[in-house]
């Protein structure tokens, strides 16, 4: 399966090391959606971003992918060593899963606080949104809240999809465009699992395809 893989970035020195590491998959289709001074010829497009934050280099980037399958990770993330085959086959074993995201190793998002959800759980508050996401561990409440039920350990339905670490089915991708908020960039990856969900498929966690993340300010919040 040939993929494309989009890094937004701010064209920090980690990028230059995340696309040496990345060399290795010839037939990927790698994408920089950058802002500041590019110095390097990795990539096979590189779209420079002019306005907006992390929503608006998602819409880049979904916009143009074309491969069957699209990673998202950040400029300052370490992939694995089989971080794109880990994805690939994740997802030639499972063809109704339509976004994928993988363990993160260092600093990560979180969706929100699971003691919130502990103190609240038996109240409307909490109560899953439609029959469908009584299946997944991260959630959407009634009341439009994204919850997790507990921490993600396995394999596993969710809604709570790290950017950093992401795949996505063209079959969802394609055609979509996010809300552009311009603010802090939050739920963005809910929503894209949200439109997979809408579509038939399913959105997942699994424990394969690691990255390790710095946690370096990101394009979203700069």
């Amino acid at each position: 399966m040939n993929v494309s893989i989009a890094i937004p970035t701010l064209c920090r020195p980690s990028l230059y090391s995340l696309l040496d590491r990345l060399k290795r998959y010839k037939d990927a289709e790698v994408i920089l959606i950058y802002k500041g001074e590019l110095r390097t010829k990795d990539y096979n497009k590189a779209i420079e971003q002019k306005d907006g934050y992390y929503e608006e280099a998602l819409n880049i980037a979904l916009r143009e992918a074309s491969s069957p399958l699209l990673l998202v990770t950040d400029d300052d993330a370490i992939p694995s060593e089989h971080w794109v085959e880990d994805h690939v086959r994740f997802h030639e074993e499972h063809q109704r899963i339509g976004v994928l995201t993988g363990r993160v190793v260092g600093r990560k998002w979180k969706n929100y606080p699971n003691a919130l959800f502990q103190r609240l759980s038996h109240t409307i508050y909490m109560e899953e949104y439609c029959a469908k996401f009584k299946e997944y561990t991260g959630f959407l409440t009634k009341t439009g809240l994204s919850v997790d039920r507990r921490e993600h350990v396995g394999n596993e339905k969710t809604l709570a999809i790290a950017g950093v670490n992401m795949s996505i089915k063209r079959e969802v991708y394609q055609g979509l465009q996010l809300p552009e908020y311009s603010l802090r960039g939050s739920y963005n990856e809910s929503v894209i699992a949200l439109h997979a969900i809408r579509k038939g498929f399913d959105a997942f966690y699994f424990s394969g395809g690691e990255v390790f993340h710095g946690g370096e300010e990101s394009l979203s919040r700069s």
